[in-house]
């Protein structure tokens, strides 16, 4: 029972993994997408442009690029195992599917408290704790936290793009 509902909690995680890269993915195309159609848009107005538009045409390309860069670091794989502060607790109250919350579970007291956490909420009075289990919630807890670094590059990117096209906005409001 305990080992069917880790596989079905482990392919959660590998779907919003997935999830997490297809958004970057959007977001380094789109990005890219607009730096391009940017440049072709002025490529022969530049030296009739004001110099206050240009600098800040300049500084919104390099906003741009600072959100691909954030998204490109999303896709830097690391597949060794995580640290994460010991003073993190887990409790009942912790949802055992998000990957937020699954993403807290680092040392072996962790995969112990969190295999007793899931047997609580399945209401399994005991099951043994196996090697594979430990395996299997080891890899849920890495997966979770890779997915939860993906998600916070891409809202680093996504900031990054909106106050760019922003400052788009405001220069193509305030130009002749």
């Amino acid at each position: 029972m305990v080992l069917t509902e880790l596989k079905y909690i482990l392919t959660i995680v590998n779907d919003l993994l997935k999830f997490a890269e297809t958004k970057n993915g959007v977001i380094i195309s789109f990005n890219s997408a607009l730096i391009f159609g940017l440049f072709k848009l002025f490529e022969n107005q530049f030296c009739l442009l004001p110099c206050w538009f240009l600098c800040f045409y300049k500084i919104s390309i390099i906003i741009l690029g600072l959100s691909i860069l954030s998204s490109l670091i999303a896709f830097i794989p690391k597949i060794t195992n995580f640290r994460i502060s010991k003073n993190t607790e887990l409790d009942e109250k912790m949802n055992s599917i998000y990957f937020k919350d699954l993403a807290l579970i680092a040392s072996n007291k962790k995969y112990n408290e969190y295999h007793r956490i899931l047997l609580n909420k399945l209401e399994i009075d005991n099951e043994k704790f196996s090697p594979y289990i430990h395996d299997l919630i080891n890899q849920i807890s890495n997966n979770s936290r890779i997915t939860l670094k993906k998600f916070k590059c891409f809202n680093i990117s996504i900031l990054f793009t909106l106050i760019s096209i922003i400052i788009l906005i405001t220069i193509n409001i305030g130009s002749p």
